[in-house]
């Protein structure tokens, strides 16, 4: 952790650190990596200092770790990013460090949830259903398909590609809480299901995957419907919860 803070260094201040990926969603195996997902403020000196302002870190080794400015992922959660936005809502024992600046963010958090994100949801959805509906390897997923495939082998129009799958079947069920509970889930509690997803073991066939995903999407429409949820987040209450931060950082 000091690590970080003396990379980030005067550039701005660290606020918050969480492990992200299939540890927090309670899908991760022996040799699952370990992904960390943070933010900063840039404090007011830096913002209106002449020289631009820090962008943040984004690497790969020795473990996958993204950090962004406070604002770019306030931004893009407002706008319905799902997976920016997701790291705010890690269980506890996920956050490896947080600064007492980001409790606003984090008390309020639940105010940056709309009907927005359905929209990114739902798309994801119809690219998966759209792949695995294609027939044979040409389908646009088909480099992955050759890396991932599960199914009966020797017949390609039967095999899917697990690991991306298990994802949208994740984010499925995320929305449906989210949509039904107005809560995100992040931890999830099918787990043992998702894995037998990502191992190919849920579905004999794509065919039967193609209908489960269907009728996800299906409910995931309706709960989205009726959903008490509201249309977009309030940008101005947000302004002034990131004002306080970066003035106070």
């Amino acid at each position: 952790m000091d690590g970080l803070k003396r990379e980030i260094g005067g550039r701005g201040r660290l606020l918050y650190l969480s492990i992200g990926g299939s540890h927090a969603y309670g899908t991760s195996g022996p040799t699952s990596d370990l992904d960390f997902r943070g933010t900063f403020a840039h404090g007011r000196r830096n913002l209106l200092s002449l020289d631009a302002p820090f962008e943040g870190i984004n690497r790969s080794e020795p473990d996958d770790l993204q950090v962004d400015p406070l604002r770019k992922l306030l931004d893009l959660g407002l706008k319905g990013k799902f997976s920016v936005a997701e790291m705010f809502f890690v269980p506890a024992d996920q956050i490896v460090y947080r600064d007492p600046l980001v409790d606003p963010v984090l008390e309020n958090r639940q105010e940056i949830v709309s009907k927005a994100w359905f929209r990114g949801i739902l798309g994801y959805f119809n690219k998966q259903v759209e792949s695995l509906s294609a027939k044979g390897t040409g389908s646009n997923l088909g480099r992955m398909r050759r890396e991932y495939t599960c199914g009966p082998e020797g017949d390609p129009s039967e095999q899917y590609i697990s690991p991306i799958l298990m994802h949208a079947i994740r984010l499925g069920n995320v929305g449906l809480d989210l949509a039904e509970k107005g809560e995100v889930i992040v931890r999830r509690p099918e787990a043992p299901f998702l894995i037998q997803v990502r191992r190919g073991e849920a579905f004999p066939r794509r065919s039967e995957l193609v209908a489960f995903l269907q009728e996800l999407e299906a409910r995931l429409v309706r709960a989205t419907e009726r959903s008490a949820l509201r249309e977009a987040p309030n940008r101005m209450f947000w302004s002034e919860i990131y004002r306080h931060v970066e003035e106070s950082a």
